[in-house]
C-alpha cells in the first residue's frame, strides 16, 4: 500500500470523529456561552473526500446539493454552498498547489438545529490565519487574486479559523449560526439521540 492509500485510508476512518471533537473545542474557545447552549443537542455529521484536480469544485457543490439540510432556509444554504466553493478552491489554489492531484482532501458538514460547522482539511505547510488577519489593514478589492476567498469566507461565517498540525492535516473551519426556536431546541435535545451519531456520506471519484 503506497503513502497515498494508507493516508486515505486514515481519514476514511476518523475523519468523522476526530472533526467533531475539533469542531466542540473550537466552538468553545470562540462562543462559550453559545457552545454550552449547544453541548446535549443532537449532532449529524455528513462527510466526503476528492482530490485534488480540475473536478473538485463542481464534484464537491454537486455533493452539497444532495446533502439533506432541510429545514434549513435557502439564504443558509446558499450561503453555506458559496463558503464551501471558495474553502475548496483555496485548497486547491494554494494549500495543495504543489502537491500531487491525487492528494485527498476531507469535507466534513456538521449539523444541529442552531448551527451548521464547514470543515475542509488540507495537507499542505499551514500558515498562521490570526496573523495575516492581524496584519492586513483593509480586504483586497474586488480585482484582487489572492485573498479575495477569505474576505468572502469572514462575511459569510459567524466564526471561522485555521487549525494547524491537527491529527488530520490543517482544518479550515466555518461556523455558521441558525435561527433557532425554543420548540426546536426542545427537540433536538431528546436523550435517545446520542451528539456522537453521525451519517457517514461518502462520494469519490
Amino acid at each position: 500500500m503506497n503513502y497515498l492509500s494508507q493516508q486515505r485510508e486514515t481519514l476514511e476512518t476518523s475523519v468523522a470523529e476526530v472533526s467533531l471533537e475539533l469542531l466542540r473545542s473550537f466552538l468553545h474557545q470562540v462562543d462559550e456561552p453559545f457552545a454550552r447552549q449547544v453541548a446535549d443537542v443532537h449532532w449529524q455529521q455528513f462527510w466526503t473526500i476528492y482530490l485534488t484536480d480540475s473536478h473538485l469544485l463542481k464534484g464537491t457543490l454537486h455533493w452539497f446539493d444532495t446533502l439533506d439540510l432541510q429545514p434549513l432556509p435557502y439564504r443558509v444554504l446558499l450561503e453555506c454552498k458559496t463558503m464551501l466553493g471558495e474553502a475548496v478552491d483555496n485548497v486547491r489554489d494554494h494549500a495543495h498547489e504543489h502537491l500531487l492531484p491525487s492528494t485527498p482532501i476531507p469535507i466534513v458538514i456538521t449539523l444541529c438545529p442552531a448551527l451548521l460547522s464547514l470543515q475542509i482539511w488540507d495537507q499542505g505547510k499551514g500558515f498562521d490565519l490570526a496573523a495575516y488577519l492581524q496584519s492586513k489593514q483593509q480586504w483586497p478589492d474586488s480585482g484582487a487574486t489572492r485573498g479575495r476567498g477569505l474576505k468572502i469566507l469572514d462575511e459569510l461565517s459567524d466564526y471561522f479559523g485555521y487549525l494547524c498540525n491537527q491529527p488530520l492535516g490543517n482544518c479550515l473551519i466555518l461556523l455558521k449560526k441558525i435561527a433557532l426556536d425554543s420548540e426546536n431546541l426542545e427537540h433536538s435535545q431528546n436523550p435517545e439521540c446520542s451528539p456522537n451519531n453521525w451519517t457517514g456520506l461518502e462520494q469519490t471519484q
